[in-house]
């Protein structure tokens, strides 16, 4: 008489081997896709103040990332306020680009500080590229000196940042603070202070060198924004690091039984 068949099918410690293997692979295209949705959340165009004091001068900084794959960024528009009008606005140069100071009539006159009456003022900064601009995967970093500042409020720079192939990205919407926009226009807030500061003429304290800097050849290595724009990568990268773990002992508990 021949021997009874075996069904052959998967072992129990094999099946928990299996469920695990997937709960990893689960894990990891989470993290891949949090990790996408925060890349693609900091890769605008932003604005910093070294000081922004209520009635004081300031340098803004506007950090500027490359997003496309196939084209540079070759030109960059900053609008100014209008209702809160600067009277001084200096540019610092940077390698490789030409800058543009646009002074317009304002549509009213304004009141500015010591009762003095505006009716024209700065309100366009251009950068142009001259030579390639900012390739994929950089960053530039355009600064100006501006002032005075108004007492208090949120100011919006919209911006244009075009690319080589043509195209034109405005990062123009203003939202209330803390409300996450596709493409948010650069703003600083009256009264929150940044490292570092400016004289009375809106010259950077303790700024970087005459030269400017090189932005067609700085590398969009570091974080997106000063806020903890690394802290989200490192978490997922160690919840990726006790998941594998986490498998790697439970297959070795496994197969020693």
């Amino acid at each position: 008489m021949s021997a009874p068949l075996h069904r052959a099918g998967t072992s129990r410690p094999a099946r928990r081997v299996r469920a695990l293997v997937h709960g990893l692979i689960a894990t990891v295209l989470a993290s891949g896709l949090v990790l996408g949705i925060q890349t693609a959340a900091g890769a605008h165009v932003t604005a910093t103040a070294a000081d922004a004091s209520p009635g004081g001068y300031t340098t803004l900084t506007f950090r500027v990332p490359t997003e496309s794959d196939a084209a540079n960024t070759v030109g960059l528009e900053v609008h100014l306020p209008q209702d809160t009008p600067f009277t001084a606005v200096r540019v610092k140069p940077v390698p490789g680009w030409t800058a543009e100071v646009v002074t317009t009539t304002l549509d009213a006159p304004v009141q500015g500080a010591g009762g003095t009456t505006i009716t024209q003022a700065p309100t366009l900064v251009r950068w142009t590229a001259t030579d390639g601009g900012l390739t994929p995967q950089q960053f530039g970093e355009f600064e100006i000196s501006v002032g005075p500042l108004p007492e208090k409020g949120t100011l919006f720079f919209p911006a244009v940042q075009s690319y080589s192939d043509g195209t034109q990205v405005d990062w123009a919407q203003q939202a209330a603070e803390g409300v996450e926009t596709d493409n948010p226009a650069p703003s600083i807030t009256i009264g929150a202070n940044a490292a570092g500061g400016a004289d009375a003429h809106g010259s950077a304290v303790g700024g970087a060198s005459d030269g400017g800097t090189d932005a067609s050849t700085a590398v969009d290595d570091a974080p997106a924004s000063a806020g903890g724009g690394a802290a989200l990568p490192v978490a997922i990268v160690a919840l990726f690091v006790a998941a594998l773990a986490a498998v790697i002992a439970v297959v070795g508990a496994v197969r020693r039984r």
